[in-house]
């Protein structure tokens, strides 16, 4: 690492997409400009993905049919019935549509894929392409711009599964970890179910997951966002080989960090920063404790901000890191409105 005397020249990258369809298919404002929810529902979740889930759903309905295992009736499930409920106050047309016990029924023999096979080399088999299919629609929709964020989020589940995780910091902490990779305001463009056996020596886990998400939409100048789980000097010079910013928190004990860095006492407001040769920037800041950030597109540039009538002066990349994660936070907003949890 060198000292960051600035001011330094910083290499730009410029965002340069193989086509110009980044952005919101154009297609879709001529198609849906007075369109439904459910005309944006099918634009992902469509026809053809409807028609795997029932054939799948028939198949297994009658693999457990021949098994005698199928009962015309279910468990009752009081949240259910409240939808076929006769009362003023719980009045609704799904009777029109099915009665209660078939509902239940197909509700209880929903598949992806074929039961009769078995992948113990995948522990998500049972998804059969589903998640892929939605994740290609989804794509079809929406192309990223400039920014990038990745993230985990946690989906609630407390049965038994061996690869249910544990996450401290999240509303609710044990479920069904995903790696997402989102586009601003909180459009999810790629999604990982994490299974387990994520690791390897080639590169940390973290590294993986951003790799593997993010390669579609490298090699343009985009500029990706993450949180300290993920990054770390070695991430930050491969994105560069793959024309690629990288701004994050970083975490103090990363083995390549400037040792000057981590080791400077900082009184509140002071910042100390080194660039590597490859113009890998990693800054400390003290602000109610230490905070480390790492970016290829930054200096130690300091600016202000209004906040509760004091004038406050950040480091500009933390500035942008916040701004830069606020999807991550929305997303999560959104997802809290629509509980995946129903009763058996």
């Amino acid at each position: 690492m060198i000292v960051n005397g600035e001011k330094t020249i910083i290499l730009l990258m410029i965002l340069y997409p193989h086509d110009t369809n980044a952005g919101i298919n154009p297609d879709l404002f001529d198609t849906l400009m007075h369109g439904t929810p459910l005309d944006f529902y099918t634009l992902i979740v469509n026809d053809e993905i409807i028609n795997k889930i029932v054939i799948e759903t028939n198949k297994f309905a009658a693999q457990q049919k021949a098994s005698k295992s199928l009962s015309p009736f279910v468990l009752s499930l009081p949240s259910y019935e409240l939808y076929w409920s006769n009362s003023d106050i719980f009045a609704t047309n799904f009777g029109l549509v099915m009665s209660r016990n078939r509902f239940e029924i197909l509700l209880q023999m929903l598949h992806f894929s074929d039961n009769s096979t078995t992948d113990n080399t995948n522990r998500l088999y049972k998804l059969g392409t589903v998640m892929e299919d939605i994740m290609l629609n989804s794509n079809n929709c929406m192309q990223p711009l400039e920014h990038l964020c990745i993230d985990e989020s946690l989906v609630k589940f407390m049965g038994r599964l061996s690869f249910k995780q544990y996450i401290k910091n999240k509303r609710d902490r044990f479920g069904i970890k995903e790696f997402k990779l989102f586009i601003p305001p909180c459009y999810t463009i790629a999604l990982k179910v994490y299974a387990g056996k994520e690791a390897s020596i080639e590169e940390s886990v973290g590294t993986k997951i951003v790799m593997e998400l993010g390669n579609p939409y490298f090699d343009c100048g985009r500029t990706l966002f993450v949180d300290n789980w993920y990054s770390s000097v070695e991430l930050a010079e491969k994105l560069k080989t793959r024309q690629t910013h990288l701004v994050g928190t970083l975490r103090s004990n990363r083995k390549s960090n400037p040792k000057q860095v981590v080791k400077k006492k900082l009184k509140k407001g002071e910042v100390e920063s080194m660039r590597s040769d490859s113009n890998v920037l990693v800054l400390k800041w003290k602000d109610k404790r230490d905070l480390y950030m790492i970016s290829t597109k930054h200096n130690s540039e300091m600016v202000e901000q209004h906040i509760k009538g004091k004038i406050i002066k950040k480091p500009k990349v933390v500035i942008d890191y916040n701004t830069g994660k606020a999807s991550i936070d929305l997303s999560d907003q959104m997802s809290s409105y629509s509980n995946p949890l129903r009763r058996r």
